[in-house]
């Protein structure tokens, strides 16, 4: 629900979750590529959809400074909670709010 044109709660969290578990859908665990690491391609085009999909959110809902904290506090620990490496969720949260997040 609005309440003077603010975000709820419930809605940011949703919103990161679902774009977290996206993430993990194009580049799952179970798949990195020979040294640990994931493709350079697969990584980008997913990370390019989700910063679309968090800045259109971002836009359209008018998120302010708290809001986007949550949003990339969420998103960090749904990746952690997927089982995803610290200096792998650390770097794609970071690059998340650079992206997507901040200006505005």
């Amino acid at each position: 629900m609005s309440f003077f044109g603010l975000t709820s709660r419930k809605r940011v969290d949703q919103c990161a979750k679902n774009l977290a578990r996206e993430f993990s859908q194009w580049c799952p665990l179970s798949e990195p590529a020979k040294g640990g690491r994931y493709s350079e391609k697969k990584v980008e085009g997913a990370l390019a959809e989700i910063y679309r999909q968090a800045k259109a959110f971002r836009q359209e809902n008018r998120l302010g400074v708290l809001n986007r904290a949550r949003f990339a506090k969420v998103f960090q620990d749904e990746l952690a909670g997927l089982g995803y490496p610290p200096e792998l969720f650390t770097k794609v949260t970071t690059a998340l709010v650079i992206n997507a997040l901040a200006g505005d």
